[in-house]
């Protein structure tokens, strides 16, 4: 069974499960902070429009559908921290992929994200099993 993404939850007894890999142990949690988090967040501004925001307060306007570059609705804030992501923190090299692609090859990842929306993990999947 190939590596998928799963969805934490914070019901009462819910637990992460097994990773299908056969190795025993839950999937690994990739979501904020742990050492594969994505650092960049959807923030709402005051005027009502969402924007990337990084860990260290930085935002980043500019894609968006609103005149100033910000976006109306909070998915596309989404969108751009997934694609900040991937042309930062994996284009660029800021993970070390083969340290990566070790830990994270052929284990399921875990994190807060909706299953219906991009997510940062999705690429972390891809990277860690090409």
């Amino acid at each position: 069974m190939s590596p998928q993404r799963i969805q934490r939850r914070r019901s009462k007894g819910w637990r992460t499960p097994l990773c299908s890999c056969g190795c025993g142990k839950p999937a690994i949690y990739v979501g904020r902070p742990s050492r594969w988090g994505n650092p960049y967040r959807p923030v709402r501004l005051p005027n009502g429009t969402w924007v990337a925001e990084d860990d260290n307060g930085v935002q980043y306007p500019g894609w968006g559908d609103a005149p100033d570059g910000s976006w109306r609705v909070r998915d596309g804030a989404v969108y751009d921290c997934v694609r900040m992501f991937d042309e930062v923190e994996v284009g660029y090299g800021l993970l070390n992929i083969p340290t990566m692609q070790e830990i994270l090859r052929g284990h399921d990842l875990a994190c807060w994200c909706p299953l219906d929306q991009p997510c940062h993990a999705d690429r972390l999947l891809e990277v860690a099993n090409a």
